[in-house]
């Protein structure tokens, strides 16, 4: 029978006999392309009966023998990406069963790997897109999904599936992408859990830099990033990635809560919390956090605090009708929880807590010591002096900390330090032990107070004395003198001058 003749059988819906004399043809000439193609085109229409009945065996033996006769090597890879079709088809089938047989899945992948389609193709990602339904009973992704997406190849995502995906309601759902990376993340996670997949999991966490880098608008690559770098056990690196979001999104609860996430310290955590809740977001979306804020409260004796957290939680889910979360229940169920009082409120606890966690934040930027040259109370103004000798001054406004001259200080600056303009402090805290500084910020010197009638000042050694701290010191006598580094304005040049003298 001649191809033409096939391809009549095939078309009049004689596809057992058209696959067989296909096949008859083939067999005698494997060379002759007409005859592989023809065998591709009988072969089809099988897969997708066998598909939309859920016969899976005849499905995977096809796909087996599509395969194998090369069509792209002929020219006519386009005939290969048509089975994403078939491979949907029997994927859905298993979904409207209600349960996917990961053996079969797999088998299902196996087979599909031996063929070769033209990538990138809207049809090729229809086959991730396939793959990508294959979950369990808890919607958790096939674990598999990793090694289907690192055979897909993330690199063959069109400029579309990029794009939220347009529903007939109106609504948008996630695009091709986001679900991609998701899957992934949430399987490398599991497995991280697991103790497996760190090499995965490093690969994914590369990728979603560069996918970062390369699609800015999809911002739940930061996020998954985050959470892969803490799982990985890269507590440091995950916090800076988180302090990049939250300079990004300031006000987004999401950003702080993740941010707080990443502190291994539980005041830190909690500090975090608390700034995430006074952002502005629907009472629903904040359930989470409020349920890690109320745990750490109770865990850190803040047991009223924490009582009111719960209780915001539990009105919330009885004024929507919701069941109240099991990890919930177990708590507003103990003893405790009736025998407590509530605070009347938690603003100030929070606002008493956001240093903290501006200072978390800004964790990535070191802290530079400043001696504090001059304090402007009035103007609140503070003038200072770096260990390496700069100056500059700030604005202490919106720190409401007690500042005084001669006060050594931990400041964190956005920016360089220094210059003419007025210092960018983002965080700064006292030095209670100026031990370190000896030398750096001040000096003690113990020496021979010798003086002339009407001396206004003198110099010990390098160290200018101010005439005002010679009342009642004789000449002669011995003296501790301690100074502080200081600017000479006239002489440009930076010197000592004494703060302090005490009669030995």
């Amino acid at each position: 029978m001649t191809i033409k003749e096939i391809a009549e059988l095939r078309k009049n819906g004689e596809t057992d006999r058209a696959y067989s004399e296909a096949s008859r043809l083939h067999s005698a000439d494997p060379a002759d392309v007409a005859a592989r193609v023809e065998l591709a085109r009988c072969i089809r229409p099988l897969m997708g009966a066998a598909a939309r009945t859920g016969d899976d065996a005849t499905l995977v033996r096809l796909l087996g023998e599509f395969g194998s006769l090369r069509l792209e090597e002929a020219g006519e890879g386009e005939l290969n990406n048509g089975t994403a079709w078939d491979v949907r088809a029997m994927i859905l089938h298993w979904q409207e069963e209600g349960a996917f047989d990961s053996g079969k899945v797999r088998r299902l992948f196996d087979a599909v790997t031996g063929i070769g389609y033209v990538r990138p193709h809207r049809y090729y990602s229809i086959l991730l897109d396939a793959f990508l339904k294959v979950t369990d009973a808890d919607g958790k992704p096939w674990p598999d999904i990793v090694e289907v997406i690192g055979w897909w190849g993330l690199g063959n995502l069109l400029p579309e599936d990029f794009s939220r995906v347009r529903l007939t309601n109106g609504r948008s759902a996630a695009s091709l992408a986001e679900r991609t990376y998701t899957a992934a993340y949430r399987a490398v996670t599991a497995g991280l859990a697991d103790g497996e997949m760190q090499d995965e999991a490093e690969a994914l966490a590369a990728e979603l830099e560069v996918l970062e880098e390369a699609h800015p608008e999809c911002q739940f690559a930061l996020c998954q990033r985050i959470g892969l770098l803490k799982a990985m056990g890269h507590p440091d690196a995950a916090a800076d990635a988180a302090r990049a979001l939250v300079r990004r999104r300031q006000t987004d609860c999401g950003a702080w809560t993740l941010l707080g996430d990443t502190a291994t310290d539980e005041e830190t955590r909690m500090a975090c919390y608390c700034r995430a809740l006074m952002c502005k977001a629907p009472a629903q979306l904040l359930g989470s956090v409020r349920y890690k804020l109320a745990v750490l409260m109770c865990n850190l004796g803040y047991y009223a605090n924490g009582r009111r957290e719960f209780g915001k939680i539990e009105s919330l889910y009885n004024y929507k009708g919701w069941q109240l979360p099991a990890e919930v229940e177990a708590v507003v169920s103990q003893p405790w929880y009736a025998e407590t009082v509530p605070a009347a409120s938690n603003r100030d606890f929070y606002e008493s807590h956001v240093g903290e966690a501006e200072a978390f934040l800004m964790g990535d930027i070191p802290e530079v010591p400043v001696l504090v040259t001059r304090y402007n109370a009035q103007k609140h103004i503070v003038n200072y002096a770096t260990a390496d000798r700069k100056r500059g001054f700030f604005s202490t406004k919106k720190f409401g900390a007690q500042f005084a001259d001669h006060q050594i200080w931990m400041v964190r600056f956005a920016g360089e330090p220094g210059g003419e303009g007025m210092s960018n402090v983002v965080t700064c805290r006292r030095v209670t032990d100026i031990t370190p500084y000896d030398g750096v910020f001040y000096r003690h010197t113990e020496a021979e107070i010798n003086l002339r009638p009407g001396m206004a000042f003198l110099f010990v050694d390098d160290i200018y004395v101010d005439g005002t701290l010679l009342r009642g010191i004789q000449s002669g006598s011995y003296a501790t003198i301690t100074a502080v580094l200081y600017y000479n304005i006239k002489k440009e040049a930076w010197g000592w001058r004494a703060v302090r003298l005490t009669p030995c």
